[in-house]
């Protein structure tokens, strides 16, 4: 697995869902006011509607969009498409709807890094619709030519997947847990391209040992002083943020104590 070039210059700052301090997660709105605030690239969520269209979303249900508990697999796109994914969080956001995939790629991925996590749950492997996601993934990727494309994953089985039909996409093991290298996590460095840790369990050895093997670091979610003095003490490639542009601020001014967000 080769270095994604996007983490050969760290440290990176990342917009976790965008900026979702201020702005609803996934969704344009966000995106373009984390390009304002100067992040190096996006980070999103992957799920597979009904009809197979890939849409950018989070959660297990699409209760918070007013789509009560039916899940994203539930739903066509065009239902989906109905739903109004910014006015409960501020209705100046009134209108602001799920992306799809391909708006995503075509409106930012020429412009910044993009890092798509595949949001996959038990239910879908069992059902084989980590597949079809990554099989409607890889097959937009392979449309356009875009400089820097992450895959995100905390399910190795659908990392394997990518690497099986596009060994070109850099992917990345999403890790919650671990504070030291074990065989076990060894053993899956060596299927992907990076490692993505939770940051409070970020280690100076679990990335040391990750850097030894030629695998960068990314580290989720960088919104205090504390996290971020944690993330960059550690030597993470790159950081993740609700607050990319507090974050551009903190990472260009380390170590100095970072401004409070």
């Amino acid at each position: 697995m080769s270095v994604p070039r996007f983490l050969l210059d760290p440290p990176r700052v990342i917009a976790h869902r965008g900026a979702s301090s201020t702005h609803p997660e996934n969704t344009v709105a966000a995106f373009d006011q984390a390009l304002v605030e100067g992040c190096d690239g996006l980070e999103l969520d992957l799920q597979l509607s009904r009809d197979g269209v890939p849409v950018v979303y989070h959660d297990r249900t699409l209760q918070k969009i007013g789509g009560g508990r039916r899940g994203v697999a539930e739903l066509t796109w065009a239902e989906i498409a109905e739903l109004d994914a910014g006015r409960r969080l501020d209705p100046r956001y009134t209108g602001q709807r799920v992306p799809t995939l391909g708006l995503v790629l075509d409106r930012y991925g020429p412009r910044t890094g993009l890092l798509l996590e595949l949001r996959v749950r038990p239910a879908d492997k069992r059902a084989g619709r980590h597949l079809a996601l990554a099989d409607a993934m890889v097959a937009q990727l392979r449309t356009r030519r875009l400089p820097t494309v992450l895959v995100l994953c905390f399910d190795l089985d659908t990392l394997d997947a990518v690497s099986a039909r596009a060994p070109e996409i850099p992917t990345v093991l999403n890790l919650k847990a671990p504070r030291r290298m074990t065989r076990s996590l060894n053993q899956s460095l060596n299927r992907v391209s990076a490692l993505s840790i939770d940051v409070r369990t970020i280690s100076n050895e679990i990335v040391a040992a990750a850097h030894d093997a030629a695998k960068p670091v990314l580290t989720w979610t960088c919104n205090t002083p504390d996290t971020v003095e944690r993330a960059l003490g550690a030597g993470a490639d790159g950081l993740m943020s609700d607050r990319p542009g507090w974050l551009r601020r903190a990472v260009d001014t380390w170590p100095e104590a970072p401004p409070e967000p």
